[in-house]
Formats: structure tokens, sequence, C-alpha cells
């Protein structure tokens, strides 16, 4: 029923007089009217994921805000910050980079 909603102006225009075919729709003209559901539905949420991760101007929006209590602990003798880089400024500090590829080897294995 809903692949009919979707197509009923392609169902229409297919001349259902051809011997051999059904008067339904066609197994390739459904499946191309899913693909293109399925494919307006990853813009759609391509589309969020850009707005959660950038700013209106397009720069990379700093995510630890929205939870900046969880970003500091220090109890029994450990003190840590958490600090938001993007990827082009791990870049630019080749120490940092070095430190982030090791520890995500280490944790690969």
């Amino acid at each position: 029923m809903e692949n009919q909603q979707i197509l009923s102006n392609q169902s229409e225009t297919k001349d259902a007089s051809k011997k051999g075919r059904d008067k339904g729709l066609s197994k390739s003209v459904l499946k191309k009217a899913k693909r293109k559901q399925r494919n307006e539905e990853e813009k759609r949420l391509r589309e969020i994921i850009q707005r959660a991760s950038f700013s209106e101007n397009n720069t990379p929006r700093n995510v630890l805000l929205d939870i900046a209590a969880l970003a500091a602990f220090d109890r029994n003798g450990l003190d840590l910050n958490l600090v938001f880089h993007t990827g082009t400024s791990c870049k630019e500090e080749e120490a940092l980079a070095d430190r982030l590829y090791e520890l995500t080897e280490a944790n690969m294995r």
C-alpha cells in the first residue's frame, strides 16, 4: 500500500496491457523507489550530523561545551582535563597527533 502511494504517478503512466506483466508495480520500480527513499533519509541524517558538528559559519563546533562539567576530573591524585581539537589542529601539533596515533594503535590490538 505504501509503495503504491509513493509511486502512484509512475504506475498511472505504465502500460498495464503488456503481456507477462502484472497490473501492480514491477520489482525494478519498487526497488528504485525504495533506493530513492533510502538516499533521501541518508541525506537528511547527514544534514543533522553536519548541523551538530559545525557552527553556522561552517567552523567545527566545540562539542565539549555541552558537557563542560564532565571535561575535568580531579580526584585521588588524578588530574585530567578534556580538550577539544579538530583534525586540523591535531595535525598542526605534531606531538599530539603522534600520541593520539600511538594510543589508537595500542588500543586496536
